[in-house]
């Protein structure tokens, strides 16, 4: 069997074949098909109460590789009911596709706690060190969150190469604190890093729009980045980034609110220096 058959025709060919739990996710993907492509591998684990493995050990006897690719398959085969259909219309598109994405910063930014902010904010700002944690399209993120904190003088790293942050993480202190981004909370890298600094003793940040995730599941702190009505909807589609960047944002701006008194910063030089590196960048530009 190929990766290019038809999900649910496998479903039904080799629904015999299957183990019971396995059989539970089976009738759980034909019966929820538009569900079951908006979902991680966690997710449907929890939907059809079963296990993370035992998805993973179905997809692999209905002939796939792995969840992904299943979910990849499922997706074309049938598509999606497109949450943004009015976005299609005629009109001023422009302006729904914004009020779209402010009515999902909205309400993410109605489950985000002030104090938890504030308490990240203190974590990082006191912290030895900042590892900012993430994979493939996402690393872009935490590169610029990387630069932005250090501009507030706190130490942060962060890198485009696993391996670097991997072995940057396993020299760390438990002093240090992650910050760990993934949007399925799934990311293997990611979650081998964060295993590590908690065998340190690091304390762990995760912004993720899976509160169920195993990286949601292992941080002390969990940002959630979930989007009700994301603006691309297909596995296959450009996801976007904006909520992650917005709970970056809002990060940072904690800790502005938290270093109002310089004298809060365990290094009261800190405004002295941000100020000076100032200085050197204007002389990079017009």
């Amino acid at each position: 069997m190929t990766s290019e058959n038809d999900v649910l025709e496998s479903i039904d060919k080799l629904y015999d074949q299957l183990f019971s739990k396995e059989r539970q996710i089976a009738d759980y993907i034909r019966a929820n098909p538009q569900e079951v492509i908006m979902m991680n591998v966690s997710q449907l684990a929890k939907a059809s109460k079963t296990s993370e493995a035992t998805v993973v050990r179905t997809c692999k006897h209905l002939g796939y590789q792995g969840y992904y690719q299943m979910r990849l398959v499922l997706s074309r085969d049938i598509g999606t009911k497109s949450n943004d259909a009015d976005l299609n219309e005629e009109g001023d598109f422009v302006q729904r596709i914004f009020e779209h994405n402010i009515q999902n910063l909205r309400a993410i930014a109605s489950r985000l706690s002030k104090k938890e902010l504030l308490t990240c904010a203190y974590k990082l700002t006191h912290a030895t060190a900042v590892h900012i944690l993430a994979i493939g399209n996402t690393t872009p993120i935490a590169l610029d969150l990387s630069f932005r904190l250090s501009r507030f003088g706190v130490q942060a790293f962060s890198s485009s190469i696993s391996e670097y942050y991997l072995n940057n993480v396993s020299l760390g202190k438990e002093t240090d604190v992650v910050i760990a981004l993934s949007g399925s909370g799934t990311a293997k890298q990611v979650l081998q890093a964060v295993d590590i600094a908690k065998d340190i003793g690091m304390e762990i940040i995760c912004i993720t729009a899976d509160k169920d995730s195993p990286l949601a599941r292992i941080s002390d702190h969990v940002l959630s980045s979930y989007e009700e009505l994301p603006l691309f909807n297909e596995s296959k589609e450009p996801l976007s980034h904006l909520a992650c960047m917005a709970i970056g944002d809002a990060l940072l701006y904690a800790i502005k609110i938290y270093l109002m008194d310089k004298d809060t910063h365990p290094n009261s030089n800190i405004k002295k220096r941000t100020d000076d590196m100032e200085m050197f960048l204007s002389s990079t530009k017009l």
